[in-house]
C-alpha cells in the first residue's frame, strides 16, 4: 500500500491517502471541534464517500496518546477492505 500526504482528491486535501484501497485518514486539530469547521468536514467526508473513499477520523490527542489503537484501528480497517 503506498500511502500518500497532502493527496487532493476532487476540490479537497486528505491528510493521507492510501489509493489502492481507496481510504483516507484525516488527523483533526482542536478547531475541527468548531461548529463550522464540524459542517465543513462533514460535507468533506460525504463528498469523499459519494466519491467511492472510505474516510477515517482520529483527533490528533488520540494520535499522540493511544498510536497503537490508532495503528490496531487502521489494520482492522484494512483487514475489512482485504
Amino acid at each position: 500500500m503506498k500511502w500518500e500526504f497532502q493527496k487532493q482528491i476532487g476540490p479537497y486535501y486528505a491528510d493521507f491517502s492510501i489509493l489502492g484501497v481507496k481510504v483516507v485518514v484525516e488527523i483533526d486539530g482542536g478547531y475541527h471541534s468548531d461548529p463550522i469547521q464540524a459542517e465543513r468536514d462533514q460535507r468533506r467526508t460525504q463528498y469523499l464517500e459519494k466519491s467511492g473513499w472510505r474516510v477515517l477520523r482520529f483527533r490528533n490527542e488520540r494520535v499522540m496518546e493511544d498510536v497503537m489503537g490508532v495503528v490496531k484501528e487502521l489494520s482492522a480497517t484494512f483487514e475489512a477492505i482485504a
